[in-house]
């Protein structure tokens, strides 16, 4: 090899490597949470739900493969300014509770899609979603979403 080939492919392999980290099925998931969360003209308690991996959807909804944030997603939830709660803490009989069970993201050509199911109770808010995710440079951010289904 050359001296001059030996120095352009260290620098090669630098630039090619030097972009942003990829992101995570998790992040996507988060950035469609904040999506939904600040389209909401009045916040209230909102309990979540994660799918963990692919096959949630039961007839349209999220309903498998659910589990509770971890501490690491709400801590990571609490820095972006969302407070939300584990879905396991939430009472079943409170009026103004709102759950979001968040499905598996479906990677698109210029990001992910993630079905959301927004359940409401009796304040008459109850629908789901399909959030489109696109990577920015500061990450992946929530861009749109499409109603699959309202109550």
């Amino acid at each position: 090899m050359t001296r001059l080939a030996s120095l352009v492919l260290p620098i090669a392999l630098v630039v090619s490597c030097g972009g942003a980290p990829s992101a995570s099925p998790l992040d996507a998931q988060e950035a469609a949470v904040a999506f939904l969360l600040n389209q909401r003209a009045r916040q209230q308690p909102v309990c979540v739900q994660l799918a963990t991996g692919s096959g949630d959807l039961v007839q349209g909804l999220v309903k498998k493969n659910l589990q509770d944030p971890s501490p690491e997603s709400l801590s990571r939830f609490a820095a972006k300014g969302i407070s939300i709660s584990p879905f396991s803490t939430c009472r079943a009989s409170s009026a103004t509770q709102t759950v979001l069970r968040v499905g598996w993201p479906a990677t698109t050509p210029d990001g992910y899609e993630v079905p959301v199911d927004l359940l409401c109770g009796p304040l008459g808010c109850d629908g789901g979603y399909r959030v489109h995710v696109k990577g920015t440079e500061s990450g992946l951010r929530g861009v749109g979403a499409r109603s699959t289904w309202v109550s």
